[in-house]
């Protein structure tokens, strides 16, 4: 069922909001795998790592960027070369400047602090402890920035995918365009067979067939949710798709089958969202701490983890192990609680002296770069151009 016209605005906010809940995701997700579960805590912890699922929020967030993006390309009305040129301006923008402030500020912290007191205690986990096994130095700092190395601030792998998946997306759009459904599924059957082939080594391609799920939302979303909520499905089919993507994670053996998992079930859960029957727990998304967060949700993803690195680490460095390890998931909720306190003026900060100004620069850089583009394409005449700049 498609929303009215006038309800749109609205369901865009909630998928700002979806954001901000992924991000949290993967931030109580790092929490609960930092401390070693006592005896008989084991299944608390698997529960709870099952429901903050930071890789099921990481497809969340490629689905969600395929979806949005494609709407850009669809509205937009310019030539290829043109419009290309400015998307990836602007897109590298919008991703590299908070980027490179977060990574300084990550590296500035570990070379001014002790960056492994309390990291070794016994009583965090060995992937805790192997974060940061070598401490990054400013050699690394480059490979960081190009994203050919994770070392300083181990999420930002996901920014890698997140910038080839776009820069391929106007592609899948322009070659979608002269498509049919029929052409558009073999499309999709295509990408994911590239998955297929490179899901041993994972990757940045790996993943790149949730852009064009999200890119396909718009054309498939109505009818699919239309077709099932005919048949009264609609709300336990999008139920099941969240379970299977959170439940995905136990299958990670299995890189293929467990993406695909994760990569279709997301894209049902966003289709519920725009298209699907209201259900109550959408209201969460409408309230203003969701979208808050779904605003700073970029900034919250990139600084958390070394606020959450420092915190647990300060606190297996204060308190005795013998404390610890009893009450271990206690204290993952002690951890998340201070690091999120912590973390949440830091990337609002960071949302509003970073993210924002590196927006409306990406924006007057294209503008007046395509400005100078069309002028020289006019033989100089900016008259000619006046009209068509953007």
């Amino acid at each position: 069922m498609t929303p009215p016209a006038e309800e749109k605005r609205e369901f865009i906010h909630r998928l700002e909001a979806l954001r901000g809940v992924a991000a949290m995701m993967v931030a109580l997700g790092h929490c609960a795998a930092t401390f070693q579960p006592g005896q008989g805590q084991q299944w608390f912890h698997d529960a709870l790592i099952t429901v903050f699922n930071g890789r099921a929020a990481v497809t969340i967030f490629f689905v969600l960027s395929g979806f949005v993006l494609g709407l850009s390309l669809r509205r937009s009305r310019q030539a290829f070369v043109r419009g290309y040129f400015e998307f990836v301006w602007r897109r590298f923008f919008r991703i590299y400047p908070a980027l490179a402030v977060s990574s300084l500020a990550i590296l500035g912290f570990l070379c001014c602090v002790p960056w492994d007191f309390g990291a070794r205690s016994v009583a965090t986990t060995p992937w805790f402890q192997a974060i940061y096994s070598t401490a990054p130095g400013w050699r690394e700092l480059w490979r960081n920035l190009l994203l050919q190395d994770f070392s300083i601030n181990q999420v930002t792998w996901s920014l890698k995918v997140e910038l080839v998946g776009s820069a391929l997306l106007p592609l899948m759009h322009v070659l979608s365009q002269k498509m049919a459904w029929r052409g558009r599924a073999v499309f999709m059957a295509c990408w994911l067979a590239l998955a297929w082939i490179v899901r041993a080594r994972g990757g940045s391609l790996f993943f790149t067939f949730m852009f064009y799920l999200g890119y396909l939302l718009p054309d498939v979303g109505p009818t699919l949710m239309g077709w099932l909520n005919r048949r009264r499905a609609a709300s336990a089919t999008v139920l099941v798709a969240t379970t299977l993507c959170l439940l995905a994670r136990w299958q990670y053996n299995w890189p293929f089958e467990s993406g695909l998992v994760e990569g279709f079930s997301a894209t049902v859960l966003i289709a519920g969202i725009l298209y699907g029957p209201e259900l109550r727990v959408y209201r969460l998304l409408d309230t203003c701490l969701a979208r808050f967060y779904g605003r700073i949700s970029y900034s919250f993803y990139l600084l958390h983890f070394c606020v959450m690195y420092g915190t647990a680490a300060a606190l297996a460095w204060l308190a005795p192990e013998e404390l610890l390890r009893p009450y271990a998931m206690a204290w993952s909720f002690v951890l998340a609680v201070v690091s999120v306190a912590i973390a949440t003026p830091l990337s609002w900060a960071s949302y509003q002296w970073v993210e924002r100004p590196g927006i409306e620069l990406g924006r007057l850089k294209s503008k007046r770069a395509m400005s100078r583009h069309l002028v020289n394409l006019s033989g100089g005449n900016p008259s000619a151009t006046r009209d068509s700049s953007v």
